[in-house]
């Protein structure tokens, strides 16, 4: 089975812009979402959304992770001053697809000691989040969400 997956450091807002998230925290997004960029009533998307991720393959989500957290770690003061304020929402938002074409192959080969792997224990599954990790989304106010799809 292959499996695709990235993890992304998400705000958002009804009221700021991602460009003004930007500007107060002092960092350009990978991605943004404009408030009702697809249709005016009912607004979708409701909130504007400012995006830094990871997204190269290969790398499970322990590895994502680390990537995005030495990118944002350097705005945690102005994030956490930007969320205490009550017009942001912040998160840590891991994705998986299943089945997917673009994803990864399992590897399945021979260790060194001869044992065999079994299929269905794809290198990419399972992850890990280090305490250090832990302590910077609970200091900046923001929540884990993990969608797997497929």
């Amino acid at each position: 089975m292959k499996i695709k997956q990235y993890v992304y450091f998400g705000i958002s807002s009804e009221v700021l812009t991602a460009e003004m998230i930007a500007g107060r925290i002092g960092l350009e997004p990978d991605k943004i979402m404009v408030r009702a960029s697809r249709t005016a009533d009912p607004p979708r998307p409701r909130r504007h959304k400012w995006e830094l991720g990871s997204y190269e393959p290969g790398l499970d989500i322990s590895d994502h992770v680390s990537r995005v957290l030495v990118r944002v770690e350097p705005a945690r003061d102005a994030i956490c001053a930007l969320v205490d304020e009550g017009e942001v929402q912040a998160w840590l938002q891991f994705v998986r697809t299943f089945g997917t074409e673009d994803g990864e192959e399992e590897i399945i080969d021979e260790t060194p000691e001869g044992l065999v792997k079994l299929s269905g224990q794809h290198q990419l599954l399972g992850w890990h989040l280090h305490r250090d990790t832990l302590a910077f989304l609970h200091d900046v106010g923001a929540e884990i969400d993990a969608d797997e799809y497929g």
